[in-house]
């Protein structure tokens, strides 16, 4: 071993303490909703680290035995491989497992690692050692960074928007809390956010924002927590992003704790209730009284949030001037909670366990769901903020939500029909259908043009059925004629990661929070340019070609109102795609009958981290298909019935709008009188099965096939029945040599529990082929 100079032993101890103190920093950014700053485990980053520091102190001392320099030297090269190596391949390729908060902090995460491992190296054998060991590591960084891109920059620019391109985020503002009393005595706590420098006359475009996941947080144990020098005694776990932009950018914000949540009284006996969204009037008339705010208001928010900015608007009051729902659902029946008539548990269980423990202030309800850094997180957390240190107010508030309703078992039963009814401890009903905006749509649709409101919705392809929902939202108001905007891009929920199946790094560059600062300062401030009027109605994301596209239907209608014709946001035209038989697509229907028998697998899974599993997009992971690409690569197609394309591509095409099946199918044996179907559509861009993606899906339960969903019209399966099948709305660019391939399945156990009508025998499936039979209708662009 080179004999090394003190100077070396203090620089290999400098990199313990940067590498401890950069995994505790990325343990306070989970809490701002963003990724860690490193991929690993953030606190298992800082024990390897403070374990280096402490093996490789031991080892330069003259009296030290080898173990010591070779458990150093093992630990150095975990640290290389795992914060070197591993960020590197994670850059050229989408890992759903690697997070990066920016592109900032993944050069850091490699830069610091780099520098030990040289610095071991050195150590090792000596200054030529090193040598060798950064050129290794500088050729592997250029390799990756010449192979890996960042695909889903926004369209605009600085130069047509500098306002909202140069906006400086900032946590200088002033800040105060107070309780809200409503009409019946129940409090409801607000935070008020104001710019820190007043204006002339104090006044400012206000946002009201509404939400059930706690406005603030208390940090635990004051000074001796990490979470206390980062963000003082109070967390803004929720809205913070926004509020770092916006406030300092001439806006006031009001968020509020909705009633039976945070520190808010109430008990909360259904969602979206009636006693509920009379609260929303009750706070924007509130806050225009207040001197701070200038007339004008806006609501946004991403989920619920995003909910109740639409049942805020659908008061009709004129002085919500604009509202951007994002990432939310229009019916909770059809969009999250039994996509096709099965229960959603993927979603359903993950997020009761958090919203009840929020709402209980008992985060052991959640840790089940939650990752270690997170519950590391959690554990530096004391529940709700309180009003103005008012302590007693908030045990009185969290002991009402005691009695709050449980979204589990309430709606479970409801997949038997939207219409099933649901009984509220309070005496009343209520049906799956009033725990959505559906009614409150239908309310903006009618006074939105009115108050000249504008409505900004932005959805994604891989987030629940966030895509069908805002298609249906902007639909149903731009025929009314309100001004709307659509953004549809290839975010997980709350565009936290890109899930294209074609990009190269999954951590979008698209800033959601800025995109929003520009739609509200065209809408709520004099002068600045309006999104909604001078940009295209829809952007959006093109999968494979990784690029933006934009189109404007109300021009292509000629008539003003017109939105989206059969949920298509682009024009395209049907091409039909004709099962058969021998398990192939082709592009004419086959001449004679004929059947595809397949016994299905009830254990076939789109896995824990899916479309329909909301905790794990919080937790930053990324939508993947994995678990039913590999298994149909698998000997047996992994119990998948699969028809491919007989042939390659002779030309390119783009996927845009919605893929339709209609599936003429027979189950048996006897007594089985039900199979839920669930679809993928995938793609090969090679014509080479081991490079097959899925890039959408789509289910439905047999005795659902009227597609009403409700009780009284589910309906046995017997002899053949036909199952029309509506994919999530997708675009996808499909060159010429790619092979298309349709997957079905009749289970999704990781996300799915189907109550099947009747018996629950093993399905087997015939699926009728021939002139008129099953085909797979799908919206092409040619070119």
């Amino acid at each position: 071993m080179w004999d090394a100079a003190p100077p070396l032993l203090r620089l290999q101890q400098c990199y313990a303490l940067v590498g401890v103190g950069y995994n505790v920093a990325s343990a306070a950014r989970v809490a701002l909703y963003g990724a860690p700053l490193a991929p690993t485990q953030p606190w298992q980053g800082a024990a390897l680290c403070t374990v280096y520091g402490c093996l490789v102190t031991f080892a330069h001392d003259e009296e030290a035995g080898a173990g010591w320099t070779l458990a150093a030297a093992g630990v150095s090269g975990v640290l290389v491989a795992g914060g070197v190596l591993k960020h590197l391949k994670a850059y050229e390729r989408d890992s759903v497992r690697e997070q990066y908060s920016s592109a900032a902090a993944h050069r850091a995460a490699i830069a610091i690692n780099a520098v030990g491992g040289v610095l071991n190296a050195c150590w090792l054998g000596g200054p030529a050692l090193g040598a060798v060991c950064g050129a290794a590591l500088l050729r592997r960084t250029r390799q990756a960074v010449n192979t890996g891109r960042r695909t889903d920059k926004p369209w605009w620019n600085a130069a047509t928007h500098p306002a909202a391109a140069g906006a400086a985020a900032s946590r200088k503002w002033r800040t105060h809390s107070v309780y809200i009393p409503m009409r019946d005595g129940v409090e409801l706590a607000v935070d008020v956010y104001l710019p820190h420098a007043p204006a002339a006359e104090d006044s400012y475009p206000t946002i009201v924002h509404f939400t059930r996941y706690n406005r603030n947080w208390a940090v635990r144990g004051g000074r001796w927590n990490p979470l206390y020098w980062v963000y003082g005694a109070a967390m803004n776990m929720r809205s913070l992003r926004y509020v770092e932009l916006f406030v300092p950018n001439g806006y006031a914000w009001v968020t509020c704790d909705v009633r039976g949540t945070g520190a808010s009284g109430g008990t909360r006996y259904i969602d979206m209730a009636p006693e509920e969204t009379a609260d929303f009037q009750e706070v924007l008339a509130w806050a225009l009284r207040q001197p701070f705010c200038n007339g004008a208001v806006g609501s946004m928010g991403i989920s619920y949030d995003g909910m109740c900015a639409v049942e805020l608007a659908a008061g009709g009051h004129p002085a919500v001037r604009a509202i951007a729902p994002v990432f939310f659902p229009v019916d909770l029946y059809d969009d999250i909670g039994c996509p096709g008539g099965m229960f959603c548990h993927g979603f359903v269980e993950a997020y009761n366990k958090f919203t009840s423990g929020l709402e209980r202030n008992t985060p052991a309800l959640f840790r089940d769901v939650l990752s270690t850094a997170w519950k590391a997180t959690f554990a530096l957390l004391d529940g709700p903020w309180p009003v103005n240190g008012d302590t007693a107010a908030l045990a009185r508030h969290v002991a009402a939500h005691e009695k709050n309703y449980d979204l589990l078992t309430t709606l479970r039963p409801s997949a038997a029909g939207r219409d099933f009814v649901i009984p509220r401890a309070d005496g009343k009903t209520a049906t799956s259908t009033d725990l959505g905006p559906v009614a409150a749509m239908e309310k903006l649709a009618a006074s939105g043009s009115a108050n000249n409101l504008a409505v900004y919705c932005m959805a994604s392809y891989y987030d629940t059925a966030s895509g069908w929902s805002a298609l249906k939202f902007v639909d149903a108001l731009a025929r009314a004629g309100v001004r709307t905007k659509l953004t549809l891009g290839p975010w997980t929920h709350g565009c936290r990661r890109n899930s294209s199946p074609f990009a190269t790094n999954s951590w979008p560059v698209f800033d959601l929070y800025r995109e929003l600062l520009r739609f509200f300062d065209g809408e709520m401030k004099p002068g600045g340019p309006s999104v909604v009027s001078t940009e295209p109605t829809v952007h959006y994301w093109k999968l494979g070609a990784e690029e933006w596209c934009s189109h404007d239907p109300a021009a292509d209608a000629g008539a003003p109102g017109y939105c989206f014709s059969d949920m298509e946001f682009a024009p395209a035209p049907d091409r039909l795609l004709y099962l058969n038989a021998a398990k192939t697509l082709t592009a004419s229907a086959p001449a004679d009958a004929g059947v595809a028998e397949h016994d299905p697998s009830p254990h076939t899974t789109t896995g824990r981290v899916s479309r329909w599993n909301l905790v794990s997009h919080i937790l930053m992971q990324s939508v993947t298909y994995e678990p039913v690409e590999n298994a149909v690569r698998a000997p047996g197609r992994g119990g998948y019935l699969v028809f491919t394309a007989a042939a390659p591509e002779e030309r390119g095409w783009t996927l845009c709008g919605v893929p339709r099946l209609a599936l003429d199918i027979e189950v048996g044996p006897a007594g089985c009188v039900d199979t839920p179907v669930f679809v993928y559509l995938a793609v090969s861009m090679t014509g080479e099965v081991n490079d097959m993606k899925v890039i959408t899906e789509g289910c439905l339960l047999g005795s659902h096939r009227k597609k009403t969903f409700l009780v009284a019209d589910r309906a046995r399966m017997q002899g053949v029945c036909r199952l029309a099948v509506d994919l999530q709305p997708v675009c996808a660019a499909v060159p010429a040599g790619a092979v298309v391939s349709l997957l079905l399945a009749a289970a999704d156990t990781d996300n799915f529990s189907p109550a099947p009508y009747g018996p629950t025998t093993a399905p087997h499936w015939k699926v009728h082929c021939g002139p008129g039979r099953s085909s797979l209708r799908l919206p092409v662009q040619q070119g």
